[in-house]
Formats: C-alpha cells, structure tokens, sequence
C-alpha cells in the first residue's frame, strides 16, 4: 500500500478505519490531533 500510494509509515500506522471510504475507494491522510507534518510547522 505504501509504495502504490506514496504513503509514509508515520501516516499508514496512524489510520484509522474512518480514515478508509470504500464507497470511493479512497484514503484520506491527514494531521491527527498531536502529530506534525513532516516540515515540522503547525
């Protein structure tokens, strides 16, 4: 999964299942409460 959607590790292991739409087959990734971007900024 990480490789056919660029997603990083720090993301994949922070999803959550409200994350998945299997309706429309997408993923949503995003900053959880807490996290930080790999940039660091806020």
């Amino acid at each position: 999964m990480l490789a056919y959607t660029g997603t990083r590790i720090g993301e994949a292991l922070h999803l959550d299942w409200s994350d998945l739409d299997f309706n429309n087959k997408m993923i949503h990734i995003g900053c959880k409460p807490g996290g930080k971007p790999k940039s660091g900024a806020n």
